[in-house]
């Protein structure tokens, strides 16, 4: 416990990628571009038995987790209230990163 407890901010972050990076295949290779809501494929995640836990990561919720994904770019987020009155959020996973178009000034 005292080897992790000196490193314990690289274990989350390390923890943390890693769930990204398999929340996100999961996403990409089931759903492809389509919209679902984060719990949906939460939900399908947790039933393999190997799932890194989300409570090993930095992120403190799902929610936190899929702002995280809309604001780095990897997953387009939008909360969407007609499907629950809570407002479930949605994610449609982008295959390519935005790219910035290019500016001209004429």
């Amino acid at each position: 416990m005292l080897a992790i407890g000196s490193r314990a901010t690289q274990h989350i972050d390390d923890y943390s990628s890693r769930f990204q990076d398999e929340f996100v295949a999961l996403l990409s290779r089931r759903w492809g571009t389509k919209r679902i809501k984060v719990n949906q494929c939460y939900q399908e995640y947790i039933q393999d038995k190997t799932h890194l836990h989300m409570n090993a990561t930095r992120f403190l919720s799902l929610t936190e987790f899929a702002k995280h994904l809309g604001k780095t770019g990897v997953a387009h987020v939008d909360e969407v209230s007609r499907v629950a009155p809570t407002g479930a959020r949605c994610l449609v996973f982008r295959r390519r990163p935005l790219i910035a178009r290019p500016y001209s000034i004429s």
